[in-house]
């Protein structure tokens, strides 16, 4: 990578160990049951903002990293067109709207699409919630000045995960594929093109892609956290911009 680079990033050596990430995947499958067990909808308090968690979608109750991600964007996102990807309950959208920036959030869960309207209805966000994988909910050739996804940190190996489970995992890490690979075109002149990821992701994989795309991988933002609520294992959560090499 280019001087000034992290090329850190796609070290295999800063990945945690096969059997740690897969026991926390396990885990993951827990929490997933227990996202999808609510019978209601239910309220959740997330980066100081007060917002409803439906049934069947990704929530911040349960797992740590949509807070720190809706602050850290939201702050990057002030006053820029945002485009973000898999919003769950809308909170990093709903977070950057109320700092000041014109968003768009997309989401293949039918659900989470629901979820979002809900909570940009309740705080006064007027702002469109779309359905579709990645890119393919934009129904017109548009581009923005960020385009931002928290994504399933897990590779997944189940190509038919329930609407739920693809919240935590990927198959094939075919999303990150498209939204490395496809993301350039979306962006404005000078936009930037972030991934929300963790060390638990399998950053080496998510680097290789980035270079058969002949991007680079810059570290923006890391912090050291549990990926559970009073849980045990901890990651690094990072954000990370993907930069065209010259």
């Amino acid at each position: 990578m280019r001087a000034g680079l992290c090329d850190e990033f796609g070290d295999p050596a800063r990945e945690v160990f096969s059997l740690e990430r897969s026991r926390w995947q396990t885990e993951v499958r827990r929490l997933i049951a227990l996202m999808g067990s609510h019978a209601e909808t239910y309220g959740c308090r997330c980066a100081g903002l007060d917002i409803s968690v439906l049934p069947q979608v990704f929530s911040p109750a349960y797992f740590t990293d949509s807070e720190w991600f809706a602050t850290e964007i939201a702050a990057m996102a002030r006053g820029a067109k945002l485009l973000d990807v898999g919003t769950g309950t809308g909170i990093v959208a709903l977070a950057s709207a109320l700092a000041g920036a014109e968003v768009t959030a997309t989401d293949i869960n039918p659900a989470a699409v629901e979820n979002a309207k809900l909570n940009f209805s309740v705080h006064g966000v007027a702002a469109p919630a779309l359905l579709g994988d990645v890119y393919g909910a934009l129904a017109r050739p548009e581009t923005f000045d960020l385009i931002f996804w928290n994504h399933p940190f897990n590779l997944g190996i189940n190509r038919q995960e329930d609407p739920l489970s693809l919240c935590g995992f990927d198959f094939e890490y075919r999303g990150v594929r498209q939204f490395i690979e496809n993301g350039p075109r979306y962006l404005s002149p000078g936009g930037r093109l972030v991934l929300g990821t963790s060390t638990f992701a399998e950053v080496s994989r998510i680097a290789r892609i980035a270079a058969g795309a002949r991007l680079d991988v810059r570290i923006l933002r890391r912090k050291q956290t549990p990926l559970q609520w009073r849980g045990a294992a901890v990651t690094e959560l990072r954000i990370v911009e993907f930069v065209p090499r010259p």
